[in-house]
């Protein structure tokens, strides 16, 4: 099984990059699926991104571990502004672009700092799997980091 696993963050917004990759590592270390791994790590080539970068290539030496960087545009002044929302879109969709043409079968995508449980990735292709493939997209919960109970 191809997965194609993303996160995209850039300089600000990198921060939980390599406790996230951890987690990646332990979800991956608890799923029973024979996987072929490429972990995108998408943004403004930061000291973050690299850290990240390296920090995959460290934990899961088998994965192909790529930085897709992305120079031309500039985030809002807000977090949620209509240039940082399109910043995000572009830096999914060149992710995205990236796994389909890798061939992958399943894709995760999280925000950066997104530190998911250990049994997310299991749970999330058992989920896929239990109907005979019916459903095409899963969500598993997290802890939010800023004060809210579970975020998906």
């Amino acid at each position: 099984m191809k997965l194609a696993i993303y996160t995209c963050g850039t300089e600000g917004y990198t921060y939980a990059m390599t406790a996230q990759a951890r987690r990646i590592q332990s979800c991956i270390a608890s799923c029973d699926k024979e996987l072929d791994i490429l972990v995108l790590v998408v943004g403004d080539g930061s000291q973050g991104n690299l850290d990240a970068i390296e920090e995959y290539k460290n934990l899961l030496p088998d994965a192909q571990v790529e930085l897709l960087q992305h120079d031309g545009l500039e985030a809002g002044e807000k977090n949620y502004d209509n240039a940082t929302q399109l910043l995000i879109a572009q830096l999914r969709t060149m992710a995205t672009s990236r796994a389909i043409s890798w061939g992958a079968d399943y894709c995760l995508s999280m925000d950066s700092d997104v530190l998911p449980p250990s049994n997310a990735l299991r749970c999330m292709i058992n989920m896929l799997e239990f109907d005979g493939g019916y459903y095409g997209v899963a969500a598993c919960p997290y802890p939010s980091q800023g004060g809210g109970a579970f975020l998906c």
